[in-house]
């Protein structure tokens, strides 16, 4: 009888740890690459997080809810149940999740009750691009300036001081340019200055501080998402190789306050 109980409850430890075993989930670190979008519908979360954007090259942005502030981190590590975000200065945004799978990422939450906060993960494949055109925005979200600095690409940030004596530069090159009618028949007409939303970011060369301001006559941005067209020229330079007159690329030597060049795109 007393070998019978100790089988038995032999039985039962292996059951309980087969048990324990099968509900324990390995994180598997690739897992949280990609975009993850808030789904919460308060004005803000306790981590004041609406996206965190995670790519292979360990280039990852995290858009607060509240703020215009993109904090960049540069690589990431999963310990545990612990999403670690590490910044220029190895400084750490640590993250607890509840829950990695699929398209869903849930932090624990530090609230009493509360199953945590739900993040889904972004399907481009199933998302068509909309455009937003400057005609349909209000004057004053056409001049952005781009809040990161990278000192290794000598990308620096500039104060909107900067960015005005900039756009007074390149709005009176317009100006010269609509007097002129163009002096060269060569040359690739503009739109007319207001047509265009400008992005500006700025560079140190050789003791000069030049100001580079990329001009759109639209952006693209994915439906979940209207607003993000702005935060992105907020993150980083925007890069376009063709499209027309629609897109157009000025560099500025705001030291001297001179215009160094400006360059309307060709065709596709």
């Amino acid at each position: 009888m007393k070998h019978f109980r100790l089988s038995v409850l032999s039985f039962l430890l292996l059951t309980l740890a087969l048990m324990a075993c099968k509900n324990k989930t390995t994180v598997k670190p690739t897992d949280i690459i990609g975009t993850w979008i808030y789904t919460g519908k308060e004005q803000c979360n306790e981590y004041n997080i609406a996206e965190i954007d995670l790519d292979y090259s360990n280039d990852i942005w995290v858009s607060p809810m509240l703020g215009d502030t993109i904090y960049h981190y540069e690589r990431y590590a999963i310990h545990g149940d612990t999403l670690l975000l590490y910044d220029k200065n190895n400084d750490a945004l640590a993250l607890r999740m509840k829950y990695l799978g699929g398209d869903s990422l849930i932090l624990e939450s530090r609230k009493l009750l509360s199953k945590g906060l739900l993040f889904r993960k972004r399907n481009y494949l199933d998302m068509k691009l909309k455009s937003i055109k400057r005609t349909g925005l209000p004057k004053d979200t056409c001049d952005i300036i781009v809040k990161a600095s990278n000192p290794r690409d000598s990308l620096v940030a500039i104060s909107k001081k900067d960015m005005l004596r900039a756009k007074a530069i390149l709005k009176k090159h317009f100006e010269t340019l609509a007097a002129n009618k163009l002096s060269s028949p060569y040359s690739r007409r503009p739109l007319p200055f207001n047509e265009y939303i400008r992005q500006y970011y700025g560079r140190r060369r050789d003791g000069h501080l030049l100001i580079n301001v990329a001009m759109m006559q639209n952006v693209d941005y994915f439906p979940d998402r209207p607003n993000a067209w702005y935060k992105n020229l907020i993150k980083q330079p925007y890069h376009v190789c063709d499209g027309g007159r629609y897109y157009a690329d000025v560099l500025i030597d705001l030291t001297t306050g001179l215009l160094v060049w400006f360059y309307v795109h060709g065709e596709a």
